[in-house]
């Protein structure tokens, strides 16, 4: 066989792909051929020397692979600490104790007026009103507060509609420019009118505090006539 075909041949020797009868010509060729023998025994070397660099590259590349894992792992983990950091002492999270909550009833009005649209677009004012409110205003005893306000309407046999208002008050730390004025640490909820089964439920840390609002309105004082 020639030495051409033979050197074809060999890097398909060298990784075991040639047939057995392929095998026993160019084993014979080797035997018999200097410059044959050494390009094979050359071809050999480089398939052992990857071989080992192969063998030292594995262990590295799972080395790198845990390292990467860890330190994807460690960010996440970082971040939902910081995370939670920052909703508990800057958002609120958790409701303010009962303890450290007061509140007071205050007296207050707002103008409005009734009217309609002419066909210019102009508002026609009809009648002038003077809306009172009764304001409660929650104190805590915090730097500042964030509160979260609901309310579930009930409609009854009569057409009468029972409101069912829910506040829960989360202490904070105040934010560097906050615009919450003077006293954030202070959150006012007005009462402008209500039926006698309407209700106010204050969510605290420790317990629930319900009222009827007709008792929260004669404990003021104040009137809404």
């Amino acid at each position: 066989m020639k030495c051409s075909i033979i050197r074809d041949l060999l890097p398909l020797y060298c990784d075991n792909l040639t047939s057995a009868d392929s095998n026993e010509e160019i084993e014979n060729h080797l035997r018999n051929c200097t410059e044959c023998t050494e390009i094979y025994e050359n071809m050999s070397k480089e398939e052992i020397t990857m071989t080992e660099q192969d063998k030292n590259i594995k262990p590295l590349k799972k080395v790198k692979k845990h390292f990467l894992i860890r330190l994807i792992c460690g960010i996440l983990g970082t971040a939902v600490v910081l995370f939670g950091v920052f909703m508990f002492v800057f958002w609120g999270v958790i409701p303010i104790s009962s303890d450290k909550l007061s509140w007071t009833f205050e007296g207050s009005s707002m103008e409005g007026a009734d009217g309609e649209m002419d066909d210019n677009g102009n508002f026609i004012e009809k009648r002038r009103y003077t809306t009172k409110f009764i304001d409660i205003v929650f104190t805590g005893d915090c730097s500042c507060t964030r509160e979260k306000y609901d309310s579930e309407y009930i409609y009854n046999d009569d057409r009468s509609i029972t409101a069912h208002h829910h506040i829960t008050i989360y202490p904070v730390i105040k934010i560097p420019f906050d615009d919450r004025g003077e006293n954030p640490n202070q959150f006012s909820w007005g009462i402008s009118k209500y039926n006698d089964n309407d209700t106010i439920t204050i969510h605290c840390r420790d317990k629930d505090m319900t009222f009827y609002i007709k008792d929260l309105v004669e404990e003021s004082g104040l009137t809404l006539e």
